[in-house]
């Protein structure tokens, strides 16, 4: 069904406002189309009579009406603000949905056919609207359940991960007091071999000091009074008893030959 290319005018009687572009200035009532020509208002069936410029665009009014029962002799509610489709249709009370008049008619249903097939893709709009939304709202669930499991696994996984690490901090502490231990035991023990090593300089010193004071061959100390250190050619001491008595003049030490006039006593 083709739009009507003429709307009929409402009477001002009905307009509660006429808006910025709802007052036709030649018929002075209020029309579904409106358009400005010449910096005034025109409605479609005024304006296409004194006017033939097809450029002409023309918008739906933004007029406000009041209940259009009394039209039919019946009494009207007390809305008084409906717009121009809620007017013709009658949506504010059960006698606007009933109103009709003697003339018109025709054009009334054609008006209200059109608004009804507006009203039909308006609903279709909206119900492609719900239905993309429904789809976002099921792939927003999916989302949020697989960001749910994915926070319950990463949750699970830092459990672990903090367990694993505890495990292994404690073996490295065990490591670490272990290895301190060793480092301890090597101070130690080097502590020891220093101690050793001095001991036996020691005792070397002491060994020297007491071949000095000792007989290589009675190993008696010498002493004035009983034993004289005695020294030979190759220069080692032993006491004057025991080298002289040696059948065979060799040095207890280094086996090195000497004779009795190379005894040479020391005290």
């Amino acid at each position: 069904m083709k739009k009507p290319l003429k709307s009929m005018t409402i009477h001002a009687s009905f307009v509660t406002d006429f808006g910025t572009r709802g007052k036709c200035v030649n018929c002075v009532n209020a029309s579904e189309f409106t358009a400005e020509i010449d910096s005034k208002i025109y409605c479609k069936s005024c304006g296409s009579r004194k006017f033939t410029k097809s450029s002409v665009k023309y918008e739906k009014t933004d007029a406000i009406f009041a209940c259009p029962a009394s039209i039919s002799g019946k009494q009207r509610c007390s809305v008084t603000e409906l717009t121009y489709d809620e007017y013709y249709v009658g949506s504010c009370c059960e006698n606007a949905a009933q109103w009709t008049y003697k003339t018109g008619k025709l054009f009334r249903q054609k008006t209200v056919q059109l608004i009804y097939e507006n009203a039909r893709k308006d609903e279709d709009t909206a119900e492609t609207r719900l239905e993309n939304a429904d789809k976002k709202v099921a792939e927003a669930r999916n989302l949020l359940e697989k960001a749910t499991q994915n926070q319950i696994n990463s949750d699970r996984s830092l459990g672990e991960k903090k367990k694993w690490r505890k495990t292994v901090q404690k073996r490295a502490l065990f490591l670490a007091n272990e290895a301190m231990k060793e480092d301890n035991s090597d101070l130690e023990a080097d502590e020891t071999d220093e101690k050793e090593i001095e001991n036996r300089k020691k005792r070397k010193m002491d060994d020297e000091e007491a071949d000095k004071l000792t007989c290589k061959v009675c190993l008696e100390k010498y002493d004035n009074e009983h034993i004289e250190a005695t020294i030979i050619p190759c220069g080692h001491k032993s006491c004057f008893q025991c080298l002289s008595s040696l059948p065979r003049k060799n040095c207890p030490t280094c086996r090195a030959r000497f004779t009795k006039r190379n005894l040479y006593k020391l005290y």
